[in-house]
């Protein structure tokens, strides 16, 4: 999803499928650590051809592509994030995100920045393994959301 975002028709523009014009993805987690499982993955993705004809600069934090696109690594900063417009936001390992790590508070800065988009098309998505009961992280409360919507 992260290199569809980056470098496929990924949105609708004028009725027909279009790359974004300038796609600004973000991994974000409460540790480095946990940011770096998924940017490692990343590169061996494509393949060298792909790699030339997009552009991409593989890097450690931020991946460059195609001119005017980026991904990048995010961590548990709210205040310095608040505000960007990113036009895909992968929240990593949610399990992760409590209240004492920042984890709430990186959640709402994430949920914020993407209602800034111009057009409205931000999208997220929660990747989490299960959440430990009672600890209130952030797939705990997804997944309480969920219940409560599918029950009506």
């Amino acid at each position: 999803m992260v290199w569809f975002e980056a470098l496929g028709k990924c949105r609708m523009i004028d009725g027909r499928p279009a790359q974004h014009p300038a796609p600004w993805i973000q991994i974000a987690a409460v540790s480095r650590e946990q940011t770096r499982n998924t940017m490692t993955l990343l590169g061996p993705m494509l393949s060298k051809d792909a790699i030339a004809e997009f552009g991409v600069e593989l890097g450690k934090e931020i991946i460059y592509c195609r001119g005017t696109g980026r991904i990048e690594a995010v961590t548990s900063s709210p205040r310095a994030l608040e505000g960007g417009r990113p036009t895909f936001v992968v929240k990593n390992e949610t399990q992760h995100w409590i209240a004492s790590n920042g984890g709430h508070d990186m959640s709402a800065v994430c949920a914020r920045n993407a209602a800034k988009a111009r057009d409205g098309s931000t999208r997220t998505l929660a990747i989490s393994n299960a959440h430990a009961p009672g600890e209130l992280s952030d797939a705990e409360l997804d997944y309480e959301g969920y219940m409560k919507g599918d029950a009506g």
